[in-house]
């Protein structure tokens, strides 16, 4: 589970948007958006706090950290991890490609990151279907949270789950990716406006490098980032494995399951 405090005006739009949630929830089991599970408040020290608690975005895999994480939000100003911090940034991603060890660069996989057809379709569908969500509701500065794990998750932490569950554990490399997509309460304000004219007209930066900007243009941007960062797997091997699963899919599931791909063996020569 994640803690996390709340502003007033996100503990206001929590509750307000909390029906529309629940909605999208059912409608899409398999939802990478983080799952809020309360919200409360507290009278402390002569103010109010507010707080939620949140299903963490790497949950299947437990108490066990990723080796490596990143927050990704599609824009590039003030977008690079500073030393020390945990968690990599867009800037990072770009130019390093993907870690698989947060200290070192011996093992990065440059961007695209190539993953089966079938998986990087419902990858973009999922995403597309919240981050359209998002967008109807006015809401922008959310983050694609990525973790690297060395191993897959245990199976029974997936076997409680939505259907469609284990299709999120993106499987690559040797490990896998989990997703998440989160701090998606911030709406196109008043406030987030005077950011993006302050950090355009004062300090000089390219607008569509800027976080900041409005509900429809942030989706288009973080999604065309995602497209950027994933791309499907079309080599002849892949393209193999698929004819075969959608073999199997045509078998009765008696045989299906007895189904197995083996290479010949040779027999003893003479």
């Amino acid at each position: 589970l994640v803690v996390k405090t709340l502003s007033t005006e996100e503990a206001a739009a929590l509750r307000k948007l909390a029906p529309s949630f629940a909605r999208h929830f059912h409608d899409q089991p398999a939802s990478y958006i983080n799952r809020f599970l309360g919200q409360f408040s507290m009278y402390l020290y002569g103010r109010t706090i507010h707080f939620v608690v949140l299903r963490s975005a790497f949950h299947l895999h437990g108490d066990v950290s990723p080796a490596v994480r990143y927050d990704l939000k599609g824009s590039w100003v003030n977008r690079t991890g500073k030393p020390g911090q945990s968690v990599l940034k867009d800037n990072d991603l770009r130019r390093d490609g993907l870690r698989r060890v947060r200290a070192s660069l011996d093992d990065c996989e440059k961007i695209p990151i190539k993953l089966p057809a079938a998986q990087y379709a419902k990858l973009i569908a999922r995403l597309e279907a919240d981050t359209a969500f998002l967008r109807d509701l006015n809401l922008m500065d959310y983050s694609l949270l990525l973790g690297v794990f060395d191993s897959p998750p245990p199976a029974a932490a997936i076997s409680g789950q939505p259907k469609g569950a284990e299709e999120t554990v993106l499987q690559h490399g040797g490990g896998v990716m989990l997703l998440g997509v989160i701090d998606v309460l911030q709406a196109w304000t008043c406030e987030k406006v005077g950011e993006r004219c302050l950090k355009t007209y004062v300090k000089g930066d390219k607008p569509q490098g800027i976080s900041a900007a409005p509900a429809g243009e942030y989706q288009q941007r973080f999604m065309s980032f995602v497209a950027e960062v994933f791309a499907p797997d079309e080599s002849p091997a892949s393209a193999r494995t698929r004819l075969l699963e959608a073999g199997k899919e045509l078998l009765p599931g008696n045989l299906r399951s007895l189904l197995e791909i083996r290479p010949p063996t040779r027999g003893p020569e003479r």
